[in-house]
C-alpha cells in the first residue's frame, strides 16, 4: 500500500534541504528587518566612510608634463 513508511532516503535529503533554505531566509529577513529598525543605513556597516573629497581627487585629469616643449 501506498504511503507506508517514512520517506525515502532521496525525498529525506529533499526535504531537509528545503527546511534548511527556509530557516536561513527566514533568518535573513529577520536580520533585515532588525537593521531598519535600529536605523543603521546598510552604507555605514561596511567599515571606513567614502570621502567625497577623496573622490575628486582620484577623477582629476593628470598634469601636464613639466618638460619643455621642444620648438623646431
Amino acid at each position: 500500500m501506498a504511503g507506508r513508511g517514512g520517506p525515502s532516503f532521496l525525498k529525506r535529503q529533499k526535504e531537509q534541504a528545503r527546511s534548511a533554505r527556509q530557516t536561513a531566509k527566514r533568518a535573513a529577513q529577520q536580520a533585515r528587518r532588525d537593521e531598519r529598525a535600529s536605523g543603521v543605513k546598510p552604507e555605514e556597516n561596511l567599515g571606513e566612510p567614502i570621502v567625497p573629497e577623496a573622490l575628486d581627487e582620484e577623477t582629476e585629469p593628470e598634469a601636464p608634463d613639466e618638460t619643455p616643449a621642444q620648438t623646431p
